[in-house]
């Protein structure tokens, strides 16, 4: 990964967004999308070398790998809801780039209940050693 082309690539893109939004304002929010995409890809070997480093340290504790890969999923529903929602708000939409930012946060939620669960009986165990 080289940091100059990852900036380079995005200059280049809200340049092109710039100059050509006021002319065709679809054809700038295809740019968008695309500059996105190219990021991601230039972005995404990195991305799965620290999920690896994520499973290699789960791997050596005792931590049940059935919350590792639900926080790896809940992480990833996170970019995902990110990049939809500024798509939305890029094409004008800002409502829209909030509900979706709502959803994603209520996904994460609801997804996130089997690993508060495990917490509080962990913190409860804990305390009951304790007291």
């Amino acid at each position: 990964m080289d940091i100059l082309q990852i900036i380079g690539i995005g200059f280049v893109a809200v340049l092109l967004i710039c100059v050509l939004k006021p002319v065709k304002p679809e054809i700038a929010v295809s740019i968008s999308i695309i500059g996105v995409m190219i990021l991601f890809l230039f972005i995404s070997s990195n991305v799965a070398e620290v999920f690896d480093v994520i499973y290699e340290l789960a791997d050596k504790s005792a931590v049940n790998i059935t919350y590792i890969h639900l926080v790896v999923k809940i992480i990833g529903i996170t970019y995902i809801f990110q990049f939809a929602s500024s798509l939305c708000k890029d094409a004008g939409e800002s409502a829209i780039s909030q509900a979706v930012d709502m959803c994603g946060k209520v996904v994460i939620s609801i997804m996130a209940i089997p690993v508060f669960t495990e917490l509080f009986r962990t913190i409860s165990e804990i305390l009951q050693k304790v007291g």
